[in-house]
């Protein structure tokens, strides 16, 4: 059976996108501003500066497994999507640089 993407399932996949491209663009203006040409390592990258963009990953996230944000416990598994994302961000730093 083919899964029909809906227009609610298309906007999220955007939010996803632009978060990607967001973190990205956050890697390339740093590499840009602090490290000479060919450097193997991102220098100053900070996890403050990927907060504002947490959340869209966190709610696009959330929608896809179709978690119910109303329902009891919502919170912690929301918490229990969220966490992982951090781990997975940390991860990608170090197989990046």
């Amino acid at each position: 059976e083919i899964v029909k993407l809906q227009k609610s399932n298309i906007f999220w996949l955007l939010v996803l996108l632009i978060a990607v491209v967001t973190t990205i663009a956050i890697y390339l203006a740093l590499y840009i501003t602090f490290n000479p040409v060919g450097s193997e390592l991102i220098n100053w990258v900070q996890g403050r500066y990927f907060l504002p963009i947490l959340p869209l990953y966190i709610l696009a996230i959330v929608n896809f497994l179709g978690l119910d944000v109303k329902a009891k416990y919502s919170r912690q598994k929301i918490y229990f999507v969220g966490a992982p994302l951090i781990l997975i961000h940390s991860a990608l730093y170090y197989v990046i640089t």
